[in-house]
């Protein structure tokens, strides 16, 4: 767009000055920036608050917050020195990026939708001690630790195993 309708400023530059390609490039921003807001931008924050275990979670979404608004701020650092070097340098380098990020999630960050905990466990590779932790601290038992239980309560009830 810019180079079928851009004008040179006097800066130099290259923008777009009047007409309805101003107004695309402005909403195309928009509907960008609701796009990621919408998608990707709460993909690390449901990770990290729904499938880390309870001793690790605080830890891990202090950790996705702050690389989250580190890479905001380099983002809203460098896109102006960009976009005054030149008009699609910026554009190319976050598409890469989101590219990367995208193999990331292909790669590391499988699919848990309708799982139970226990078996996010297990598509995680987290065994043993780590799995039962999940399941107390998120008050959920595990199918014999509740068989067990109610059969001893059953007991105390009638007073014989009987």
């Amino acid at each position: 767009m810019y180079a079928a309708y851009g004008e040179t400023l006097p800066s130099g530059s290259v923008g777009l000055t009047s007409g309805p390609p101003k107004y695309v490039a402005i909403t195309s921003i928009y509907v960008v920036v609701a796009a990621f807001a919408s998608t990707w931008a709460i993909v690390g924050k449901l990770y990290t608050a729904e499938i880390i275990p309870n001793r690790y979670r605080a830890r891990a979404c202090a950790l996705q917050q702050w690389v989250n608004w580190t890479i905001n701020f380099v983002v809203a650092l460098t896109a102006p020195y960009f976009l005054s070097q030149t008009a699609c340098g910026p554009y190319f380098m976050y598409g890469g990026l989101t590219l990367v990020a995208a193999i990331v999630l292909a790669k590391w960050m499988p699919e848990t939708k309708g799982l139970g905990l226990e078996r996010i466990a297990e598509v995680f590779g987290i065994v043993g001690e780590e799995t039962e932790m999940m399941t107390v601290a998120t008050g959920r038992e595990t199918p014999g630790e509740g068989a067990e239980r109610r059969r001893r309560a059953a007991i105390e009830r009638r007073g014989s195993a009987a």
